[in-house]
Formats: C-alpha cells, sequence, structure tokens
C-alpha cells in the first residue's frame, strides 16, 4: 500500500462516518474569511493582527455575596476506628522486631542468642495472630469505601 492509498483510505473514512453536524453560517466564516482571535477576544483579520500590541489577560471573574453563601462545607469526619490492645500489640511485633534487628545491625551492636530468638519469636507469633484474627467473610467487591 503507497502512501497516496493510505491517505484515499483515511479521507474516505473521515468523510463517511456518522452524520455531519449543522453549523449555523454566523458560527462558520468559511475558509476564505478566516479569522484570529487575540487573548483580549476580539475577531479580527489575520492581516490587522497587530504584532506588537499589548494584549489584556482574561478578566477575573465578578464577586458576589452569593457565593460565600452557596459554597459546600464537608461535615466533619467521624474519628479513626480504633483497635483492640492484642491487636495493636501484634502490628507493635510484627514492625517492631525488624526494625529493632536493622538498628542493631546498622549500629553495629550485637543481640544475644536468646533475645534474637525471642524477637524471632514475638514477629511469627505476631504475624501468625493476624492472620488467624482476619475478617472471615468476604468484602463487596463493589464497595470503594466513598461515601454520598
Amino acid at each position: 500500500m503507497t502512501y497516496r492509498d493510505e491517505d484515499a483510505l483515511w479521507r474516505s473514512i473521515v468523510e463517511n462516518y456518522g452524520d455531519r453536524a449543522e453549523l449555523d453560517d454566523e458560527l462558520d466564516p468559511g475558509p476564505q474569511t478566516a479569522r484570529a482571535e487575540s487573548a483580549a477576544g476580539t475577531s479580527e483579520p489575520y492581516e490587522a493582527v497587530d504584532a506588537g500590541a499589548e494584549v489584556a489577560g482574561p478578566e477575573p471573574p465578578e464577586e458576589s455575596g452569593t457565593d460565600d453563601e452557596a459554597r459546600f462545607v464537608p461535615p466533619v469526619p467521624p474519628p479513626l476506628p480504633s483497635t483492640t490492645r492484642p491487636r495493636r500489640a501484634a502490628w507493635l511485633g510484627v514492625i517492631g522486631a525488624p526494625i529493632l534487628f536493622l538498628l542493631t545491625a546498622f549500629t553495629g551492636g550485637a543481640l544475644g542468642g536468646t533475645i534474637a530468638l525471642a524477637l524471632i519469636g514475638v514477629f511469627v507469633g505476631s504475624l501468625v495472630y493476624l492472620v488467624f484474627t482476619m475478617p472471615q467473610e468476604p468484602r463487596d467487591p463493589w464497595d470503594n469505601g466513598a461515601r454520598v
């Protein structure tokens, strides 16, 4: 397939795609009367646009007293749910034991054999507790946590 065949194919696809929109004559100036819009919002012919003219930016919206009254204020969110003490202790064991191992390794310290074994036991025990106390019922697949 050559480049010209491809162009003709694309052109035919675009020309035959769906219904064409009906445009008003006022809104569609046509190709012979092309216009350029400056930032000030005026429409002038290309030849008449002054390249050195200073262009004003968009005007700020008018402020009224009704905007403050109609502004949405979200309700105060409910407090974060708290957890039980055994669950907090298990999370501390799962996170704290590896952190303690890393801190002693970075500082060059040495843990005794019984302390290292106890930390490993705390980590494994905490992890087992957290896994077995997880909710067993399946979560609603359409619940993304959003509230209306």
